[in-house]
């Protein structure tokens, strides 16, 4: 590929986490028209320090990301872990030139545009849920560097992707969801980092802003759910590639699902009633997805609401939908 002048990128996922990004990343990655980093959520435009949740990029010095031990260096010293076992359980040059290139050197504009050099010819593209909280700026930066480039950004009705996250870092830890304390899931359901990304009505302003709907698609989660099949070729179509829909061998496969555990009453009370005045200005504006959202948010009276976790195993309809 050495004779191949690198581009940048011709899609950004931007967001949301836990909103199907990884269940979008594998179907379209599956496309032979398609090439995606195996490594999933590069980080590159969120390096900087004043964006909650700080990239594993912020420092520029390769050496101080693989050995420094704060927090976000860990992630990258396990990326750079898994990388190293692919190659030895599956040798491949190309994917160990690409984790060398990615792992040992500065980024840069044109080091991130070296990222996408072997998929020269394909329509190539990386996937960040946390590039929905860029700034204004940022956002008119990245247009500069990319004013062609296409976006795409899932939503997931906040509510449930607050406890989502809170299981999925719960299920990474050695803790469990009875060890932690009424204020302890509150806190982790309420990080300010859940909050900005959930936080739909300033996001879809500052990237509207800047991009047209020519440039920047919006999906829900829901419609994983309920037309997988359909939102993948809408997808496919939106990037301008022959629309195969849903892979075969991905058909009935959850990727990257958390565990059933259902929300305890009074933390999804208190999750309503910060998001509820959000989601009814989007679905006075835009209606779709955003209307049943406000169903699902009619008070429900019960003895539950009194009790606090509650002690139920039935899986809600979000616990068997992908990530």
């Amino acid at each position: 590929m050495a004779n191949k002048v690198p581009h940048f990128p011709q899609f950004l996922g931007i967001g949301a986490a836990r909103a199907g990004t990884t269940w979008l990343s594998r179907n379209l990655g599956t496309h032979p028209d398609i090439w995606i980093p195996a490594i999933k959520e590069l980080h590159y435009f969120t390096r900087s320090a004043k964006y909650v949740g700080p990239s594993q990029l912020m420092n520029a010095n390769p050496m101080r990301r693989l050995f420094s031990r704060e927090k976000p260096y860990r992630q990258y010293r396990r990326i750079a872990f898994r990388a190293l076992a692919s190659n030895v359980v599956r040798p491949s040059i190309n994917r160990l030139m690409w984790d060398a290139n990615f792992l040992l050197r500065s980024p840069s504009d044109e080091w991130y545009r070296t990222l996408f050099s072997q998929g020269f010819g394909k329509v190539t593209g990386e996937i960040t849920p946390r590039y929905s909280m860029l700034d204004d700026e940022d956002i008119l930066q990245l247009r500069k560097l990319m004013p062609d480039v296409k976006l795409i950004f899932i939503m997931r009705e906040p509510v449930d992707r607050a406890w989502s996250i809170v299981k999925y870092h719960v299920k990474r830890s050695d803790k469990r969801l009875d060890d932690l304390s009424e204020d302890a899931l509150r806190q982790r359901a309420f990080a300010d980092v859940i909050v900005q990304q959930s936080d739909y009505e300033s996001i879809l302003r500052r990237w509207r802003n800047v991009f047209g709907p020519d440039q920047l698609l919006e999906i829900f989660y829901d419609e994983i759910g309920r037309q997988p099949d359909a939102l993948i070729r809408r997808v496919q179509a939106f990037l301008g590639v022959p629309t195969t829909g849903l892979a075969d061998h991905l058909q009935e496969k959850r990727i990257n699902g958390s565990f059933a555990s259902p929300m305890p009453p009074r933390l999804r009370k208190a999750l309503i009633e910060h998001y509820r005045p959000m989601v009814e200005r989007l679905a006075a504006a835009d209606g779709r997805y955003f209307e049943r959202w406000l169903e699902r948010y009619r008070p429900q009276t019960s003895a539950e609401d009194h009790a606090f976790p509650p002690n139920r195993t039935t899986p809600s309809i979000a616990d068997t939908l992908p990530a």
